[in-house]
């Protein structure tokens, strides 16, 4: 879930002509991957720390036909430990 953006500030640049760059950086709160047995997954980062009602709304997608739950999972960003945490579903062999 976390997320860092670089982009140009338009109109300005350094005195040699260089560009100027920001770079916004937006703290993790999680992820999440809903595979479709169709083959076509949603995968996508949390904006905002994980809730009971998100956990539960989660596992009611998770009942929908059409959804692989074997393959599909939800996680949180633990900053204590500095580490992801599963908390619906298992990490996939694939998972870097």
């Amino acid at each position: 879930g976390y997320r860092e953006e670089t982009h140009a500030l338009r109109k300005r640049k350094t005195k040699t002509g260089d560009r100027i760059y920001r770079t916004i950086k937006r703290q993790g709160h999680g992820a999440y991957l809903l595979k479709h047995r169709n083959g076509v997954s949603e995968i996508g980062a949390l904006q905002r720390p994980l809730s009971d009602q998100t956990i539960t709304r989660f596992k009611q997608d998770l009942k929908q036909p059409g959804i692989d739950a074997k393959q599909s999972f939800l996680t949180r960003w633990n900053p204590k430990y500095r580490r992801i945490e599963m908390i619906v579903g298992r990490f996939p062999r694939y998972f870097p």
